[in-house]
């Protein structure tokens, strides 16, 4: 009876998750939906510059660059990056050959092209279904699948014409096939593959690849065949023909621009913790040597519990921005806005954006986790390290690891049900866990309100 009523609710819960997001992106474009041939459409400069590559492709490789509009940008005396006035763009392809088939330019391929962005938003969802079926069952797998389609960032990434929702698909379903791997070496091929297209869209899949290769190579539960090397080397011969394009056209003065510039600037004043990442990653290795971590005897629903109300209290106490309802979240229309940001960025916009993922959050420095959960949460944490280190702080750049959150969650809140289930759980730890799910709800709602569904902002 307990099991019949769980999955109806689930159902309920993706249903309504499935109805709120289609409802909610609608209105995100509805600049787009009222607007009519000839009328301007509000775009920012990424998604101007994506869709200007898209439209020059239509006329050959040899147009994949933006250097006109860029000097229409320094005529009228507008801020623009320098490089966008170098031959070729300095990201890989990829995206912009998408946005080329989106149609004629103007107003309908860019509708077409807002088209595109939603498909990507449904097939990450697919992708965390996917991650979630080596934790949990078919039922339980729908519920992170939810958690994916209603997150604030993967909304924003699924409206805007950006290349972080594609690499957030693409690293996604290469995770997915590196663990399936493991048992069938085959699937190292999709893993390749993936990784590849991820390669060709942002060059940031690297970490995302880097951290996975390391852990299964260090994973000494399974056999590495031919599949397994193949698998790794699959994405840098993809990129290949991109990197001597490049060198082509623009010599190695292709390697010098400021993400170049600017990762030299942050091992000289980082390097301290380059090297304590690095003496830590090396013990983590040696002292585990695999994945094959067990969960502990005892069923971690209470500690993870008692770890989420720990969690709630420190930010009623001490971030009040959790819970504010009158701090709306930060956005801007500016570019810089979060210049001055700390290390800690991200942790904080994702425990502010969207409160279904503490529980996820919580699991990421959980003590003992099921095998596909370690190696998941390694990768994530090995991510959002390298991009805090990093700084340039925006939201969107951690969009890869949501997925992975997203899974953790939809796990521990598992483990907490089943655990509120039985019968030597106290009713007021069901009455507060039932109370944080309406406030997480609610305060969900809130920011969709307040930052998604007006969609005016280009840095959140």
């Amino acid at each position: 009876m307990r099991s019949e009523m769980a999955h109806a609710l689930i159902w309920m819960f993706f249903c309504l998750c499935l109805a709120y997001g289609l409802f909610g992106r609608w209105e995100s474009i509805r600049q787009l939906r009222e607007a009519r041939p000839g009328e301007s459409v509000n775009l920012s400069r990424d998604e101007i510059v994506l869709l200007t590559l898209g439209k020059n492709l239509q006329g050959g490789w040899s147009h994949y660059h933006v250097r006109e509009w860029y000097e229409q940008e320094r005529i009228a005396g507008r801020e623009a990056p320098a490089y966008l006035g170098r031959p070729l763009f300095k990201h890989p392809p990829l995206m912009a050959t998408m946005l080329s088939w989106a149609g004629e330019p103007g107003l309908r391929g860019t509708r077409n092209a807002f088209m595109l962005m939603f498909g990507f938003g449904v097939l990450v969802c697919a992708a965390v279904y996917g991650l979630a079926r080596f934790l949990l069952t078919p039922m339980w797998s729908l519920v992170p699948a939810a958690m994916a389609w209603v997150d604030p960032l993967l909304w924003v990434g699924s409206v805007k014409v950006w290349l972080d929702l594609p690499l957030t698909l693409f690293c996604a379903a290469g995770l997915g096939f590196a663990w399936r791997g493991r048992s069938s070496p085959g699937a190292f091929l999709g893993m390749g593959i993936c990784f590849g297209l991820a390669f060709l869209t942002k060059y940031p899949a690297m970490a995302v690849w880097a951290a996975a290769v390391v852990l299964l190579w260090t994973d000494k539960s399974f056999h590495k065949g031919p599949f397994f090397g193949w698998g790794c080397a699959l994405p840098w011969l993809m990129l290949t023909p991109w990197l001597v394009w490049n060198l082509r056209v623009s010599g190695w003065s292709a390697l010098d621009f400021e993400e170049s510039r600017h990762a030299f600037r942050v091992l000289g004043t980082n390097l301290w913790a380059v090297v304590a990442v690095a003496i830590a990653g090396g013990f983590i290795v040696w002292k585990r040597r695999g994945l094959s971590n067990e969960p502990d005897d005892m069923l971690p629903g209470r500690r993870l519990l008692l770890a989420l109300f720990f969690l709630a209290v420190v930010g009623l106490f001490l971030f009040h921005s959790w819970f504010s309802g009158r701090q709306e979240p930060r956005a801007s229309l500016g570019v810089h806005f979060f210049s001055g940001e700390r290390a800690w960025f991200y942790l904080d916009r994702l425990l502010s954006l969207d409160p279904l993922l503490w529980p996820g959050l919580v699991a990421l420095f959980w003590r003992r986790l099921p095998p596909p959960a370690n190696f998941l949460r390694w990768v994530a944490l090995a991510f959002g390290l390298v991009f805090s280190i990093w700084g340039n702080y925006q939201s969107r750049y951690i969009m890869p690891a949501v997925p992975v959150v997203c899974v953790l969650s939809a796990w521990s809140l598992f483990q907490i049900s089943d655990y509120l289930s039985k019968p030597g759980a106290m009713w007021l730890e069901g009455a507060w866990f039932c109370s944080w799910l309406v406030f997480a709800v609610v305060r969900l709602n809130w920011i969709h309100q307040k930052l998604t569904l007006p969609n005016h902002f280009t840095y959140f």
